[in-house]
């Protein structure tokens, strides 16, 4: 049998596919594969190609390329994929239907080089555009537009925290941009009393040039002085990271990374809004997905695409619920529900669990502790729970110190008498303030984390309490809070002191 090859088994190197003319690639469905090549290299350099038998095709490569070639099968798609990557342009799904990539994002053209303009007249799609420009400038996950009685404020969220900015919308015009966003979105104009959700695409060109193709979701609410609005960044090309990339530590990461290749029962991520758990998650799905495992996901919605993980997205048709009963007859390996929201979720997601999956999923909780209590009020049966349940996992974000603007420093004294953890001799870090942070001292986040891994003296405490145990007598198994990884994380000098009190909640015991 002939070997199978596909576009994901090779590195893409943009500087590799610009050795060939762009036009020649196009018209005969080829496209070099790989690193760029030494130039005293003698290595047969990949070639994909839509019809690798074709000698005398090959023979004109190599004649251009002045070396010998290794023609490998690809798709008319996946060629279309690699050229889009090496030429900077959009896939080619766009081209196959004509459609310039300005038409697949509704002329919605974002870029590095715009900035925020308080001219007089401009337009509600001005505003926005230069708007939105300015936070992917700032690296902003949201942006807020909030209106009030003699004003409208707008923030951007980095790095976890909300920062005000200044912009020319006002109470005079931003029922304009409102209006406007609506359209963008498919959302009804004339709506101004109930909230509405969307989203619409959009095309950044950052400062080297390179375009992205980014997604804007839109939420809409009615308010006494006018609808608020929120934008959220969703990024098509945005690179996942791995699991080792999270922040977890080493001893935690081997006891997550043993739970992930259990053969069935539920798996929990648990924590607030934005902190991080469907990163986690794809990380894990990434570490444990390959060619002899089938898994599917229900999401809401799908933020990113996993290669060879087969993702739904909920509607008004299909529930989380009926996403994974439906699955059940897919004969998969391993399940991801995105959210437990309801009884009917966390009935059939234990369900599942119970004849041999494993199944993953998010509960919005305070700590590993408190989602059991959570997921009792779903009604779930304890007994169920005690038997299925093989681990939760709660995580925040604290952000990481610049590191253009590393300086030692001596905290408030009131916060280190609350940390005798830390060694007295510790060389405290923060960051003083710079232009590439905007002069927070931070940039970037990092993962903290516990785990609360259910083994044989949990679920004796299980059967002991006839139901589920006290949130005291569960924090007696736990190995460590997450306040103490967050400790650890200051004493590496990956954040501050001050971060942790903000980010992380304090354990109780």
């Amino acid at each position: 049998m002939k070997d199978f090859t596909e576009l994901s088994q090779f590195e893409l190197d943009p500087a590799a596919i610009r050795l060939l003319d762009e036009s020649f690639c196009r018209k005969n469905d080829v496209v070099v594969l790989g690193p760029a090549p030494a130039a005293e290299g003698t290595e047969p350099l990949p070639v994909g190609m839509l019809a690798p038998a074709d000698g005398t095709l090959v023979g004109q490569v190599e004649g251009l390329l002045q070396r010998k070639v290794r023609p490998v099968q690809l798709t008319d798609h996946e060629i279309d994929q690699a050229l889009a990557f090496g030429f900077g342009q959009e896939g080619g799904e766009a081209r196959s239907k004509g459609v310039s990539p300005d038409q697949l994002a509704r002329k919605v053209d974002l870029a590095f080089s715009r900035r925020i303009s308080f001219e007089r007249g401009q337009t509600a799609a001005k505003m926005v555009i230069d708007l939105l420009s300015e936070a992917m400038r700032v690296r902003a996950t949201d942006v807020h537009v909030e209106s009030y009685a003699n004003d409208v404020d707008v923030r951007f969220r980095i790095d976890g925290v909300l920062y005000q900015v200044n912009t020319p919308i006002t109470p005079a015009n931003v029922s304009l941009v409102v209006s406007h966003v609506k359209a963008l979105s498919d959302l009804n104009i004339v709506e101004r009393f109930q909230s509405q959700d969307g989203h619409f695409p959009a095309l950044f060109t950052a400062a080297d040039g390179i375009r992205q193709k980014v997604s804007l979701r839109v939420s809409i609410i009615p308010g006494p002085y006018g609808e608020d609005l929120v934008f959220r960044f969703v990024y098509s090309g945005k690179v996942m990271l791995g699991l080792h990339e999270l922040g977890i530590a080493p001893d935690l990461l081997v006891r997550f990374q043993g739970l992930m290749h259990t053969p069935g029962g539920l798996f929990l991520v648990t924590g607030p809004t934005a902190s991080g758990k469907t990163t986690t998650l794809y990380a894990a799905l990434r570490a444990i997905a390959n060619r002899r495992m089938k898994i599917l996901t229900v999401e809401d919605p799908v933020e990113l695409e996993i290669p060879k993980v087969n993702q739904k997205q909920v509607d008004s048709r299909m529930s989380f619920a009926k996403y994974v009963r439906a699955f059940l007859r897919q004969n998969p390996d391993v399940i991801l529900v995105g959210e437990i929201r309801d009884e009917e979720t966390a009935g059939v997601a234990l369900r599942a669990a119970q004849i041999g999956h494993l199944v993953l999923s998010t509960l919005h909780t305070r700590d590993a502790v408190s989602a059991l209590n959570r997921i009792s009020t779903l009604g779930v049966d304890s007994n169920l729970l005690a038997i299925t349940l093989i681990g939760v996992l709660a995580q925040r974000l604290v952000r990481r110190i610049c590191p253009d603007c590393r300086e030692t420093y001596e905290p408030d004294p009131a916060l280190l008498s609350a940390l005798p953890r830390l060694p007295a001799d510790l060389t405290f870090v923060r960051g003083a303030g710079c232009p590439a942070c905007r002069g927070t001292g931070y940039y970037g986040q990092t993962g903290v984390f516990e785990l609360l891994d259910f083994h044989d003296a949990l679920r004796r405490l299980f059967a002991r309490s006839h139901g589920i145990p006290s949130e005291r007598e569960l924090e007696l198994l736990l190995p460590a809070h997450m306040f103490e990884d967050a400790l650890d994380k200051v004493r590496q000098g990956l954040t501050t002191v001050e971060e942790v009190f903000r980010a992380v909640p304090l354990p109780e015991r």
